[in-house]
């Protein structure tokens, strides 16, 4: 009906074109399911639209021309889209009509001070046409633009004392900023504060001290300071433009205060009591060094010394002798002389030292004092004497004495009359360390035996100079003073030792093994070995005397007369040559005799048997059987590198020169003959001999050959040589085939090449000599190629047609003359190309098909034609020649015929078509056609259900995630959309969305989670609908979730059509659970010293959470030595740091107490903790040794009325911990003296010098673990 109620064909008319069209887009969709259709709509948004009236994007007011604010696209467009702005409340933007882009276009119009957003109304058309439209906001953003600016001054000065506390207020600033909107105004201090010691109050305009100002050491900041100060408006950023800064800056002076006094430091030496010890008769030097300092700065620090007073042990005053540097503190000896510094009236000075420091008021002055005590030390003065007074000594003995034998008693006194101790020294003399003094000083005895002999050889005379000093223990001050004395040792000889036999030359080695060969004519006075022998005795008692004793030859002969021997050397040389003979033996038994020479006594005597080798001396040239030395050999020429050609029978009549080995001396200029490696005498063929071609070598050879005698690889002496003449025949072999060389083995020509064309070139050739070299040439098949009569060309000789044979294989075939005769063979293919001469044929070439309407892509027919020729000429090539083609496409290369969207039309139900075959031949002129009739029959369709669209995010399969939730995902979290399309109208194209099943799995056990998530109906949004049920950590576990999504239409009438999809969502694990430990608390026990690395404690701790379970772990406490530390690999292992030590000096505790933290997610992101006690426990082990020391030394000289008690103090230490510490001593033997516990020595009974003059006294220490040490004895 027309708007005013009255029929009206033109206005029905459009109404029912569009059903029309809403009809084709409805049978398309349940006709072709899966198969999305085109409809004009819009797709994309950048940034994305957000539902009006909320902006779409913001931008600052003073964004750029040109400058890109929102693009958009559409999708489902029939043809070219174009956009527009349809409506806007300014002109500050514009868009791309072809791009969506919209830009700015005058910026002047975005000023925030005068509107806050802008609406504009998009349109895009397509050519369809069909147009979209929507309306946005952009909304426009203030921008900062104005620098904060100082109320009055930018610079400040300001004067604090030292003493001012933290919080003091040092400069109030008023920084303000002109911008409307950004007002927010924060200042910060740039530089000028290395120390830290000033910051803004949480006004961040007030600066106040945030640390004490220190001057005086040891932190000794700074006196003045000159901050930077920066100031910036729109400090948190909520304005565009960034931040804009002013710079001031504040000077702070600090007034130092003395508020410290001085305080003593380190003396040198060290505060004792007393200081130091100096001689009585010091005349100049210092004495010790005073130490105080101030740590006050500038002058209230600076420390000066005096003395208040310097008395005598007396109270006589001695302040005249000494001086202190008032800013050292070095306290020095002065040049007075009195009063003398006297041992025997005075024990030691006492000096009050003052210290003071020098502020600038001096009523504000500090003071202390110290008292040091320096003791005075008694001098020594005189030096030993000996007795004789000239210190001169003579002493002898046998080179037998024994290490510890007394060689002399030196008498020496000391004048002195406390210091009578006398200790001697060998100071030179002593060179080899023979001697020794024995403990008590003055005894001089050997420390080892002297050794005149071999292979000592000490010396026998020997001038030893001895030091005598006295004050050896350094009791008293002067150092020592000593005397020199000599004492001259000589030692006498005693003919101990027999000679013995040492390294021959050569090397003997048995009675039966040759010492070396000789020949049997060797020359008289020729070295054949050198005996050597060998007497530790000195002087003549080590004399070795030479001689021979006897000469045996092999075969029993003597033969005495042909050796001699130098009597001194022991070298045995030919006497006379002619007497050897190596015909009769091989080898001479010598026996040599040496004998030492004492003076008197016993005379020793050694012999030794020595075996010469005899070797033969080569007499006679080699001989040839047959004696001439003529040989005439045959070989054929095919004979290998190698082979034998003639064996030279030559013999030698000496002795051991038997072997002969030969060499080509002549006839061998080719080098086609050599002498065999293995056998001398052997002529072979070193290689291939080749009278053919190319190499054209001789038939015969004659070859001179010289032949040498030799011994075991080695040339007879002299060499003699004896000629042999070999005469090498060469026979012929047939031992080539003729060849035939083409140009090409495989050839291509056309089929319509003429008679008589050339195809191809040929060589041929035989390598052998005479009749082998001759050959002929014959061909196979015959026909339709020939060989020119030079056999240089093969040429065409019939016409060729390739749809009869497409190609030919020729054997060539070459035979030579020989005897055998030899031939070989080769072969050529020659194809034959195709020429278009064949029209395509098409079988059958009338169609009659049927298709139904609005199919997409359907195959109608396959027009499957043939041509017999080749290649491109074979080719074909489908097109349309007449008929209605509209919504058909034609392959043109396979003939296959199929519809886009074919629609019914009752009226013409058919179309007739006729196509043309045409094959593919160059030039097109020679190209050949033929015709195909196909006629379409188009069938009407009907309606299909929903069809999946694109998912959010997109969905790619149903064993992918789409997605992830997190097991505490909150309600309304959203998980994914589902998106489906029905292209049907009205309700039937209404889609409902549903959840058919919500599965938690991990791929072998599920769980129902439907009551976790819930889906929009109308959108297919699917959202977390209850939070806390979702478990990443549940029994039977589920990592991921399946989703069954149903999509249906809903018809006004008739059963719904629906469609089901399958979506995977992963579930990710929150860190909720804190890692739990196995066996908390722990406890390990350690044997002490075990070494650094020793496992502690492995640590059992776990992480509930299914991820997140990389565990770390650290001492948070209980280590406060250092002790223990985590393995560098594996964290939960506790392992020793350094070795534990309860024992002195260390005394490293017995039990700890370690807090261990242990971190999840690898202490990393957001991770959880949790703690866990390990007690250690240490068990000690007895260790160490007792020691026991004697500070006076190992003896002691008492009167004989010394009273009852107390004589020595001794001093016992064990290390170990506890009661393996604890040590008991004992005495032996008992009676006179004992202990008092392990301190003292006491003696507990009278004593009687005549009955007794030294006691040795022997202490043992035992600690709980029976381990002891015993003291020298007294």
């Amino acid at each position: 009906m027309a708007p005013n109620g009255v029929s009206d064909r033109s206005a029905r008319l459009p109404r029912l074109i569009m059903i029309r069209i809403l009809l084709l887009v409805a049978m398309q969709a349940t006709l072709f399911p899966g198969t999305a259709f085109a409809q004009l709509a819009w797709d994309t948004f950048s940034p994305a639209q957000q539902t009006y009236p909320t902006a779409t994007v913001t931008i600052d007011e003073n964004m750029a021309a040109t400058t890109t604010v929102l693009t958009i696209t559409t999708t489902g467009a029939t043809g070219t889209v174009t956009y527009s702005i349809a409506s806007s409340t300014t002109a500050a933007f514009t868009i791309g009509a072809s791009t969506g882009v919209i830009t700015v276009n005058d910026a002047s119009l975005l000023d925030r001070e005068a509107i806050s957003f802008i609406d504009l109304v998009l349109q895009a058309v397509d050519t369809s046409p069909a147009t979209v439209s929507t309306t946005v906001r952009i909304d426009l953003k203030d921008v900062n633009e104005i620098a904060p600016t100082f109320s009055s001054t930018s610079t400040y000065s300001v004067t604090i004392s030292e003493s001012a506390t933290v919080g003091t207020t040092i400069q109030a600033l008023t920084v303000t900023d002109t911008d409307s909107a950004a007002t927010n105004v924060a200042c910060t201090i740039s530089s000028g504060d290395p120390d830290g010691k000033f910051q803004f109050r949480s006004d961040n305009q007030t600066i106040e001290l945030k640390a004490a100002i220190e001057p005086d050491s040891p932190t000794n900041n700074s006196l003045t300071y000159t901050l930077t100060i920066v100031c910036y408006d729109n400090f948190n950023g909520v304005y565009s433009g960034g931040s804009l800064a002013s710079t001031g800056t504040v000077s702070v002076s600090v007034t130092p205060v003395n508020d410290n006094s001085p305080t003593w430091g380190t003396f040198t030496p060290a505060l004792a009591t007393p200081i130091t010890t100096i001689d009585e008769n010091l005349a100049s030097g210092t004495i010790f060094t005073a130490a105080a300092s101030d740590v006050d700065y500038g002058t209230d620090g600076v420390v000066t010394f005096s003395f208040s007073t310097v008395k005598f042990n007396t109270g006589a005053d001695a302040s005249a002798l000494f001086t202190i540097g008032s800013s050292s503190g070095v306290v020095s000896r002065t040049a007075a002389t009195t009063p003398a510094l006297d041992r025997e009236t005075y024990s030691h000075v006492e000096f009050v030292v003052l210290a003071m420091d020098s502020p600038t008021v001096t009523a504000d002055r500090l003071t202390i004092t110290q008292t040091v005590q320096v003791n005075l030390k008694d001098v020594n003065e005189f030096t030993p004497v000996f007795d004789p007074s000239t210190g001169l000594y003579n002493v002898s003995f046998s080179e037998t004495a024994p290490a510890g034998t007394l060689v002399l008693n030196v008498s020496v006194s000391d004048p002195d009359f406390s210091r009578t101790a006398i200790s001697c020294t060998i100071t030179s003399g002593n060179t080899l360390d023979r001697f020794q003094m024995r403990a008590d000083g003055t005894s001089l005895e050997l420390k080892t035996q002297i050794e005149p002999d071999s292979p000592t050889s000490d010396p026998i005379n020997y001038v030893l100079t001895l030091s005598c000093a006295d004050n050896t223990a350094g009791t008293y001050s002067g150092g020592q003073k000593s005397s020199t004395g000599t004492v001259t040792v000589w030692v006498e000889y005693n003919n101990d030792y027999s000679p013995v036999w040492s390294t021959f030359s050569p090397a003997w080695t048995s009675a039966t093994t040759p010492i070396s060969t000789i020949l049997e004519n060797l020359a008289v006075n020729q070295t054949v070995f050198t005996a050597s022998a060998t007497d530790d005795d000195a002087g003549d008692d080590g004399l070795v005397v030479y001689s021979i004793s006897g000469a045996v030859a092999e075969n029993g002969s003597s033969v005495m007369e042909a050796f001699a021997i130098n009597g001194s050397s022991g070298a045995v040389s030919i006497a006379n040559s002619t007497v050897l003979d190596r015909e009769g033996y091989s080898y001479v038994d010598v026996t040599v005799e040496a004998r030492d020479s004492p003076a008197s006594g016993t005379t020793y005597t050694i012999t030794q048997t020595v075996r010469i080798g005899i070797s033969d001396y080569n007499e006679f040239p080699p001989a040839f059987t047959p004696s001439t030395g003529l040989y005439t050999p045959a070989i054929p020429e095919t004979t290998t590198a190698g082979t034998a050609v003639q064996t030279i029978v030559a013999t030698d009549p000496d002795y051991s020169n038997t072997a002969v080995v030969c060499a080509i001396a002549a006839g061998n200029s080719l080098n086609r003959f050599a002498i065999n490696t293995a056998d001398k005498k052997l002529v072979e063929t070193a290689s291939v001999i080749q009278p053919d071609k190319p190499t054209l070598d001789p038939t015969i050879y004659l070859l001179t050959v010289h032949c040498a005698d030799m011994n075991n690889g080695t040339l007879g002496t002299p060499v003699l040589t004896s000629t042999a003449y070999i005469t090498v025949n060469v026979t012929l072999v047939n031992d080539y085939d003729p060849t035939i060389t083409l140009n090409s083995t495989t050839m291509v020509i056309p089929e319509d090449t003429s008679v008589s064309s050339f195809i191809v070139s040929v060589t041929a050739d035989d390598l052998d000599y005479g009749n082998d070299g001759t050959f002929t040439i014959s061909l196979s098949p015959t026909t339709p190629f020939a060989l020119t009569g030079d056999r240089t060309k093969l040429l065409l000789t019939e016409a060729l047609d390739r749809e009869t044979k497409d190609s030919y294989v020729i054997e060539m075939r070459a035979l030579d003359q020989g005897s055998p005769a030899r031939s070989s063979t080769t072969t050529l293919t020659v194809s034959i190309t195709d020429v278009n001469d064949n029209t395509p044929v098409c079988s059958p070439n009338t169609y009659n098909v049927s298709v139904t309407a609005d199919s997409a892509a359907t195959l109608v027919a396959s027009i499957p034609c043939t041509d017999a020729d080749l290649g491109d000429n074979q080719l074909l090539a489908y097109s349309f020649l007449s008929g209605d083609t509209r919504n058909l496409t034609l392959s043109s290369t396979t003939g296959a015929l199929t519809t886009t969207f074919l629609t019914y039309d009752s009226a013409a139900p058919s179309k007739t078509l006729v196509i043309t075959v045409r094959d593919s031949a160059t030039p097109a002129s020679a190209q050949r056609t033929a015709t195909v009739t196909v006629t379409v029959h188009v069938l009407p369709r009907n309606l299909g259900p929903p069809v999946w669209g694109t998912f959010n995010p997109p969905w790619i399969s149903a064993t992918t995630a789409i997605n992830s939730v997190s097991e505490n995902a909150d309600e309304g979290f959203a998980v994914f959309t589902a998106v489906a399309i029905d292209y049907d109208s009205g309700p039937d194209g209404q889609v409902i969305y549903s959840l058919a099943s919500v599965t938690g799995t991990d791929g072998s056990t599920s769980v129902d989670l439907s009551s976790v998530f819930n889906i929009s109906s109308s959108s297919g949004q699917v959202q977390v609908k209850t939070k806390g049920i979702l478990d990443r950590e549940a029994t039977p576990a589920y990592t991921y979730i399946n989703f069954v999504v149903q999509a249906r239409d809903n018809p006004t009438t008739g059963t719904p059509n629906s469609i089901i999809q399958t979506v995977r969502v992963d579930v990710t694990d929150f860190n909720e659970l804190d890692p739990t430990f196995t066996g908390d608390p722990f406890s390990a026990t350690l044997v002490e010293d075990s070494a650094a690395g020793t496992l502690v404690k492995q640590m059992v701790v776990s992480d509930p959470d299914s991820s997140n379970t990389i565990i770390t772990c650290q001492i948070t406490s209980g280590n406060d030595l250092s002790l223990f530390r985590t393995n560098s690999a594996n964290s939960t292992i506790i392992e020793l740091n350094t070795a534990i030590d309860p024992d002195r000096p260390k005394n490293h505790p017995l039990s700890y107490l370690l807090i261990v933290t242990c971190l999840d997610n690898n202490g990393a992101g957001s991770y959880r903790t949790a703690t866990a006690n390990l007690s250690v426990t240490i068990t000690t082990t007895n260790d160490h040794t007792p020691v026991v020391s004697i500070p006076i030394g190992s003896s002691i000289t008492l009167p004989e009325t010394q009273a009852i008690g107390d004589v020595a103090d001794i001093s016992v230490v064990d290390q170990d911990y506890g009661t393996d510490g604890t040590v008991a001593c004992s005495i032996a033997p008992t009676g006179t003296f004992g202990l008092t516990g392990c301190t003292k020595l006491t003696l507990v009974s009278g004593l009687d010098y005549p009955t007794a003059s030294s006691y040795s006294l022997t202490i043992t220490a035992v600690d709980s673990g029976q381990r002891r040490e015993l003291a020298a004895s007294w």
